[in-house]
């Protein structure tokens, strides 16, 4: 992959062995910069909180430990996607979403201004037909506040990921009501911002 920042953020990561037997919470990476000044979100610590580990566990027990840096680096790492679609009830939980051909990598994120650190609330794999309701959802409640977010990150998706949701590339997205003139982010990483009406 020609994403530089993903693969540092692949060093940092967590052993397996930290995620079968956690101590404490465990740090990762800072999240790109990029998607932060996107969202217009300061940089914070990144922490994948002990209870949170062994909450998903339970959860998630489909998934094996093996592959949880798999789904967090994909995720909060390589997306191709960042959704909020709770804005009313969870307005700082992000999703971020690295789409595949089948299975989707999805991490739940709160970024919340009020707290010291980034917490990491979820992390599981999506299919298509998920990933689609999920869209379908934030479209409803566009006009609260959701947000959807395409990055461009990676080239060879980008244009397939637009087709197969229908987004209508003439819209802006907006977050708290500032608009963001999507030519000027292009040319930091060739992302762009759209808004999608309700």
């Amino acid at each position: 992959m020609s994403n530089v920042y993903y693969q540092k953020a692949n060093e940092q990561l967590p052993t397996v062995e930290q995620y079968n037997n956690p101590k404490s919470d465990l740090n990762l990476p800072a999240l790109n910069p990029v998607d932060l000044k996107l969202l217009g979100k300061e940089q914070k610590p990144v922490v994948f909180k002990k209870n949170i580990i062994e909450k998903n566990k339970i959860n998630h027990p489909e998934i094996s430990t093996e592959e949880y840096n798999k789904i967090l680096s994909n995720g909060l790492y390589n997306s191709d996607m960042i959704l909020r679609a709770k804005p009313k009830t969870k307005p700082n939980y992000y999703s971020f979403i690295y789409k595949d051909k089948i299975t989707n990598n999805q991490v739940l994120i709160e970024l919340n201004e009020n707290k010291n650190n980034f917490e990491v609330v979820n992390f599981y794999n999506i299919n298509n037909k998920r990933l689609e309701e999920l869209i379908k959802k934030i479209k409803r409640v566009s006009a609260e506040g959701g947000l959807f977010l395409i990055t461009e990150r990676n080239k060879s998706q980008g244009a397939a990921v637009l087709s197969a949701l229908n987004v209508n590339s003439n819209n802006i997205l907006n977050d708290n009501g500032r608009n963001v003139n999507p030519t000027y982010y292009q040319g930091i990483e060739k992302q762009e911002q759209k808004r999608i009406e309700g």
